[in-house]
């Protein structure tokens, strides 16, 4: 199975895989499930299964996991798995119709996606989980506390969170659109893709 890989200038390692830190970032990883997922080979580090967190899993995580798993695949050699899912979701229903109809305009069809909610299974297979708030990244660590080296806010390198569409305009629908695609930017930048 192929994977994204990080290059080894996107986190500078200081120690061995098993007590490494995400300088840049803040984290320490040391002994956590992600410990397992870094793969130090030639330099890289890889990736290859994300999972993107925020309340009811019907707007903000369904679009942050269509686009990131959309400009993945386009990149052409990726072969991971990009799920979503919600704290207090709203289990087995679709994406909102805002949502929905927002995302067809990007080509991206959400119509097979349904609402799951977060559990610990997900948190311990995930080597990156991006949530869209802070107090989802607290709702993650409690489920998990062992997931706090790999879970970041979606905006991390922008220093923003991403607020809840749900039920509001299509006007705050688009922002949060908009919010989306630039908290993953700088993420798909340090995967190596651009554009």
């Amino acid at each position: 199975m192929s994977c994204t890989i990080f290059s080894k200038d996107t986190f500078p390692w200081r120690q061995k895989v098993t007590s490494c830190f995400f300088s840049r970032a803040g984290f320490r990883i040391g002994d956590t499930p992600l410990t397992k997922a870094l793969i130090q080979r030639e330099g890289c580090v890889l990736f290859n299964n994300i999972l993107t967190v925020c309340t009811g899993n019907i707007c903000r995580s369904p679009m942050a996991e269509y686009l990131l798993r959309h400009r993945l695949e386009q990149a052409g050699n990726w072969q991971g798995r990009v799920c979503s899912a919600g704290i207090s979701a709203l289990v087995q229903q679709p994406a909102e119709e805002a949502t929905v109809a927002l995302m067809l305009s990007r080509n991206i069809d959400l119509g097979p996606h349904r609402a799951c909610q977060l559990t610990r299974q997900q948190l311990r297979q995930a080597d990156l989980v991006l949530v869209m708030e802070k107090h989802h990244r607290k709702s993650v660590l409690d489920l998990d506390p062992a997931a706090r080296g790999k879970t970041f806010l979606l905006g991390h390198w922008n220093n923003s969170e991403i607020a809840d569409p749900y039920r509001r305009s299509d006007e705050v629908h688009f922002k949060v659109l908009q919010s989306i695609e630039d908290g993953l930017k700088p993420w798909l930048e340090k995967m190596g893709i651009h554009n």
